[in-house]
């Protein structure tokens, strides 16, 4: 364990080292300004070199600058090696390198007066991982290289527009190349560990353009393509090369979709004209249209939906005008809904049980009239409802037998009544409303006698309480 002695002169080093970074980041301030100064005000100022020594008589900063615009600036470390050199001349270039302290060189730049600038970085082993450089007449590149020395990344340049960019694995494979030329063409192309090409791409300054990809065994899988007319074409294709999809359009807006299974079966057929016209069939595994649908530029559509046995299941069209109809069918082929529309707003829609029989019926007018009546299995009426255009609305209420048990309206100007009534269709609960705001409701026996009742006039008060 150190003693306290051991521990006031670590702590008085420590402040020795930091109070020495401080000192050397402020003069190096102080002589690039000072070089600064001197190089644009040579004819007032005579200082020409600037020598800060430590305490050991060892430079570890120097600058100067000449009558002609010339300046440099070194930098050395306590040990007395140049951890950094720079210069610039008064034609306008400019060199910088910067060592570590066991003297080898990590960064190396230049630049000069015609536009040439280069720029290398090197790592602690001395290998080269980085070179950068620009010419006068713009061309530039650039160059990755790893630990061991070999080139990752290559990448340049030219006045003209071309460039280039080449990416290489650990083993030196390219994997990855892609360039363009000034008149808008360009390439990728990526290969595998192996050197086998995967993918590859073009396009050209005319508008083509072509797109493969490749698996692992050499099998195309993805072929596309554009024209400068607007067609494309795209394939894709199984690892037995069997192909799956096709797709197509064409300059005027025709395309086509076809898809297929693994046993080369037509499984969807989807097309479009140029006119807007559209159709999409579905087919199953035994290449029976389950699913058929078209359009027509006119606005004319048509859906239907076959099962498994080609039994019609679902069938829907809809017409230019507006008009449009539903029918739905069970697997027997029984029509169990029945829906239309007509191009005026009126509608209908009728449904129906396995039995054919209707159950619910409901239709609007453009009027604002509409109805609704429900039916049991026996096809007795057990709901009745319709509003009319003044806005009148009534309902009633069937049971089993046919008997009425709730009958229940409202009319245009806000009056409303409920009535109920038992299994022998005798009146036992009667209910108003009025115009006014006045109501009153009455309660009748079995006999349809009156046992109680009130009634509450405009103003809210409540009237005579009737019953025994």
């Amino acid at each position: 364990m150190p003693t306290i002695d051991e521990r006031v002169q670590e702590l008085e080093a420590t402040v020795a080292r930091q109070r020495t970074r401080v000192n050397i980041l402020t003069v190096l301030a102080f002589g690039a300004c000072l070089v600064a100064y001197v190089a644009s005000n040579r004819d007032e100022l005579r200082v020409r070199r600037l020598e800060i020594v430590d305490d050991a008589g060892m430079e570890r900063f120097v600058a100067y600058a000449a009558d002609n615009g010339d300046a440099a600036t070194e930098w050395y470390d306590a040990d007395g090696s140049l951890r950094l050199d720079a210069f610039t001349t008064g034609e306008g270039d400019a060199a910088m390198q910067w060592s570590d302290a066991f003297g080898g060189i990590r960064l190396d730049a230049f630049t000069l007066a015609s536009g040439q600038s280069s720029m290398q970085f090197f790592d602690q082993d001395q290998y080269r991982r980085v070179d950068m450089g620009t010419l006068e007449n713009g061309q530039a590149s650039l160059q990755f290289f790893d630990r061991t020395g070999s080139r990752r990344l290559d990448a340049f340049t030219l006045p003209s527009g071309q460039a280039s960019v080449q990416l290489f694995d650990i083993e030196g494979e390219r994997r990855v190349d892609l360039s363009t030329l000034r008149d808008g063409q360009a390439s990728l192309k990526l290969a595998d560990r192996a050197g086998q090409d995967r993918l590859d791409a073009f396009v050209l300054g005319d508008g083509n353009s072509s797109l493969k990809w490749i698996d692992a065994g050499g099998r195309e899988r993805m072929d596309g393509f554009t024209t400068p007319d607007g067609q494309a074409s795209m394939q894709w294709f199984d690892d037995r090369e069997r192909r799956r999809m096709d797709i197509f359009t064409l300059s005027d807006g025709q395309a086509s979709l076809q898809w297929l299974d693994a046993a080369g079966k037509l499984r969807m057929d989807a097309f479009t004209l140029g006119d807007g016209g559209a159709s999409m069939q579905w087919y199953d595994t035994n290449e029976t249209v389950r699913v058929d649908v078209f359009t027509l530029a006119d606005g004319q559509a048509s859906l239907q939906w076959l099962d498994p046995e080609g039994t019609r299941r679902l069938d829907g069209t809809t017409l230019p005008d507006g008009q449009s109809s539903l029918h739905w069918f069970d697997g027997a082929g029984r029509l169990r809904m029945d829906a239309s529309t007509l191009a005026d707003g009126q509608a209908s829609m009728q449904w129906f049980d396995t039995r054919e029989r209707k159950r619910l019926d409901a239709f609007t007018l453009t009027d604002g009239v509409a109805s609704l009546q429900w039916l049991d299995g026996g096809e007795n009426r057990r709901l009745d409802a319709f509003t009319l255009e003044d806005g009148q609305t009534s309902l009633q209420w069937f049971d089993q037998g046919g008997a009425r048990r709730i009958d229940a309206s409202t009319l245009a100007g806000g009056q409303a009544s409920v009535q109920w009534f038992d299994p022998n269709e005798r009146m036992r609960i009667d209910a108003f409303t009025l115009l006014d705001g006045a109501s009153g409701s009455v309660l009748y026996d079995a006999q349809e006698k009156p046992r109680a009742g009130f009634d509450v006039n405009a103003s809210g008060k409540v009237g005579e309480v009737r019953g025994r």
